[in-house]
Parts: C-alpha cells; sequence; structure tokens
C-alpha cells in the first residue's frame, strides 16, 4: 500500500503544514526518509521553478535514503531544468533520483484535469513505489502594489485563487483517487 504526505506551502509566511503524524514509520522530520521503511518514493512539487519550490527539491534530493523519482511542475521549463539539474547535484549518491519535468499554469482551471493526470500518470512509471509525498507549493501574491494603491482588479484576485486554493484542491483529490 502506498502511504501518502501532502506539504501545502503557506505562500505567504514561508509555513509548511505536512503529515499531522510526525511517528509514522516513514517520516522522521519533513525530508528524511527512513531506508527501513521505504522501498521507493516519488516527491511531486508544483512551483518547483524556483524560490521555495526549488528549496524543497534540493533538500529532498540531499535528505532521501532510498530510490525517488520527481515530479517538478511550474510554468518556466529553462528554471525547472535548472531546478532538475541542481537537485541531480545534490542528492544523496547512495540513492538514485530520477526526474520529470511538467510545465503547468495551475492558474487555468479549465486545463487542471489534464495537469493532473501529467503529474500522477508519472508515478506510475516508478516500481516499488510505496510512499509519494506531494508539495502543493505552486503559489501567487498576485500583482503587488505599494501600499495605498488601487485593490487588485477582479481578474488578478481570481487567479491567485485559483492557483493558491482551488488547484490545490483539486490537485490534493486527484492523487488521492488514484
Amino acid at each position: 500500500m502506498t502511504e501518502f504526505l501532502f506539504a501545502l506551502s503557506g505562500w505567504a509566511d514561508g509555513i509548511s503544514i505536512a503529515d499531522p503524524d510526525p511517528s509514522s514509520p516513514s517520516i522522521s522530520g519533513l525530508f528524511t526518509l527512513e531506508k527501513s521503511a521505504i522501498m521507493a518514493t516519488a516527491i511531486v512539487i508544483t512551483g518547483a521553478s524556483r524560490g521555495f519550490g526549488r528549496s524543497i527539491a534540493i533538500s529532498s534530493a540531499k535528505a532521501v535514503q532510498v530510490p525517488c523519482h520527481f515530479v517538478l511542475s511550474g510554468t518556466n521549463e529553462e528554471e525547472l531544468r535548472n531546478t532538475e539539474r541542481l537537485l541531480l547535484h545534490a542528492r544523496n549518491e547512495g540513492a538514485p533520483a530520477s526526474v520529470d519535468i511538467v510545465v503547468a499554469d495551475l492558474s487555468r482551471t479549465s486545463h487542471l484535469g489534464e495537469i493532473a493526470v501529467n503529474l500522477f500518470d508519472k508515478l506510475n512509471t516508478v516500481e516499488n513505489l510505496n510512499s509519494v509525498i506531494f508539495y502543493n507549493n505552486a503559489g501567487s501574491l498576485g500583482p503587488l502594489s505599494p501600499v495605498g494603491a488601487d485593490v487588485q482588479s477582479l481578474e488578478a484576485t481570481s487567479t491567485a485563487f485559483n492557483i493558491n486554493v482551488t488547484a490545490a484542491c483539486y490537485l490534493t483529490s486527484e492523487l488521492m483517487r488514484r
């Protein structure tokens, strides 16, 4: 049976909400995965092209002690390739790692079904998979303006909500269905 760990990154304050049961046999801290409990793991990270998402990928690659398949998603393919390069360079040498890149714009809710298929079908290729860690890291504050400036447009607010809430809820639901 596959175990799941979900992390929803707080885009405004950098706080992560992870597995509520830290005594889980596959989790020792947020990133350290113990060899005895896991045959292979997959780590799916949205918003992996820069910032906190890139840091999650690199930190996970350093910490994981088992074969690991990463699925990195973001809107900029070149930056996702940079994250892939940094991740593979930083990885624990004793733990094989592979990477898939999924270029996706989570603000386009009409495409979330297709994005879910592209993200999660990659997991079907991982042999001996028994653990999936999903970081819903993609996020947006929308356009930032100086204090006192006009309020964001309805379109900008809707886009930020789609990325921060709708996409995170939908993708988590789709992963659980699989």
